[in-house]
């Protein structure tokens, strides 16, 4: 099922670090991939969303803030882990997205389009459809669309790995799985194998 949602504007606000909720929330959306963890990922998210809130460059990142070469770092490899796709979701008005992340809303959306060069055209497709206009990098007919699957090309058949990529975690409100049920016994009961050594005495007698 796909849903369209109509295009608005999210409500600007400046830039306030992280509530211990709001980080709370946002920490089951992180990826816990490999290797060694930043000493402080919350400080680099403040970061984050310092620079994206604001129009100046990553330089006039302050330095009792983040270092702003960490903080870039960190911004292209959550846009390329699809953690960005991840996020808009969860503060959009999709049927995934959680209530107590609304607060977050201006600042993922200003840190989704501040990564727009890094994300795929799935990504910045996911934005238009979820009708989340203040994380577009550019308007929503000039957006760049998908290829569409034809029979007897398949260079430009669809790759289901540009896909933004969703944790269990966030598929909320879905039906349960349906229960297995039991399989049912044989109509006809097989008659029980008789072993092989018996099967070839009755042959030899005969």
């Amino acid at each position: 099922m796909k849903l369209h949602f109509p295009l608005r504007l999210t409500a600007p606000h400046p830039w306030f670090p992280l509530t211990d909720s709001e980080w709370a929330a946002l920490c089951d959306y992180l990826p816990t991939g490999r290797g060694r963890p930043p000493k402080d990922r919350r400080k680099i998210w403040n970061a984050i969303f310092w620079v994206a809130c604001s129009e100046d460059p990553w330089t006039a990142l302050p330095k009792s803030v983040c270092d702003h070469g960490t903080a870039h770092s960190a911004l292209i490899y959550q846009a390329r882990a699809g953690t960005l796709d991840r996020l808009l979701l969860a503060v959009s008005r999709h049927p995934f997205s959680r209530p107590d992340m609304e607060s977050l809303e201006w600042r993922i959306c200003r840190a989704f389009r501040r990564a727009a060069r890094q994300l795929s055209p799935y990504s910045l497709l996911l934005a238009r459809n979820l009708g989340m206009e203040s994380a577009l990098p550019c308007p929503a007919d000039q957006l760049p669309q998908p290829p569409v699957p034809q029979p007897g090309r398949p260079e430009v058949a669809f790759d289901a790995r540009h896909m933004p990529r969703l944790q269990t975690r966030m598929l909320r409100g879905l039906p349960p799985k349906p229960v297995a049920t039991p399989a049912l016994p044989p109509l006809v009961d097989k008659a029980p194998r008789r072993p092989r050594h018996l099967v070839l005495r009755a042959v030899r007698r005969v």
